[in-house]
């Protein structure tokens, strides 16, 4: 399995695998998903998955294959936000949806291992 990361909405930092941060998720239900621990790199923040809410929040089924077709779609979509400063929750909306991180969260300790 591979894994699943995103450039944070407000602060745009890469959200890093096996690195303690915290990280806030929420969407326009309201709804708060708080990630204390390291990021384990496949999407899940707070106990919730980050496809399963976006299609949830887009009307759809809570199912992580049809999150993950809805966000690779051309179509238009309503996504969870993803943010370091609690603060910004409050204005979750003029954000954009993260932009997904082309190492996909792999430290960079790692990615230079691959290079040697």
């Amino acid at each position: 399995m591979g894994m699943f990361s995103w450039f944070t909405s407000d602060t745009n930092e890469r959200i890093v695998a096996d690195k303690t941060k915290d990280i806030y998720m929420t969407g326009k239900d309201g709804r708060v998903f708080h990630l204390e621990e390291p990021y384990e790199g496949y999407g899940v923040f707070g106990g919730k998955d980050f496809y399963e809410y976006l299609a949830e929040l887009n009307d759809l089924p809570s199912n992580r294959n049809q999150g993950i077709d809805l966000f690779f779609s051309s179509e238009s979509i309503e996504g969870p936000r993803l943010f370091t400063n609690k603060g910004s929750i409050k204005d979750w909306d003029i954000y954009d949806i993260p932009k997904e991180d082309p190492d996909q969260g792999f430290p960079d300790e790692w990615l230079d291992d691959e290079e040697d």
